[in-house]
């Protein structure tokens, strides 16, 4: 019973993921600039009482603006391809520095064991 209800929630979950692609497809979002921003106006005029249903939701949709090219993010206070970058850089320099940490940690980890046995 229980392989069933998990191939029942991946196939959900799939099934969430394809059609929200399918979706994006139909409406256009993945063709050419001027359709996407057509799609994004009117979303944004369909959303203009959405903060009826989430506060402060609208100040997060004014950071977003297509027209410019520039997705503001909503934590970092910076323009999404800075923070993007920076998300990059990060993974590099941490796969990078991979083998040096793990010799590191596994030095620490056994001293740590060997003194808990003592």
């Amino acid at each position: 019973m229980g392989f069933l209800t998990g191939l029942l929630k991946l196939s959900a979950k799939g099934g969430i993921v394809v059609g929200t692609f399918y979706f994006t497809v139909e409406q256009g979002v993945w063709k050419e600039t001027n359709e996407a921003l057509k799609i994004y106006e009117r979303l944004k005029s369909e959303a203009s009482d959405i903060d009826k249903y989430i506060p402060g939701a609208s100040k997060h949709l004014e950071r977003i603006n297509p027209q410019k090219g520039i997705f503001w993010s909503i934590s970092a206070h910076k323009p999404l391809p800075a923070t993007w970058n920076h998300g990059v850089y990060t993974t590099f320099k941490f796969l990078d520095r991979l083998p040096e940490n793990i010799t590191q940690y596994s030095y620490e980890a056994k001293n740590k064991v060997s003194e808990m046995i003592k």
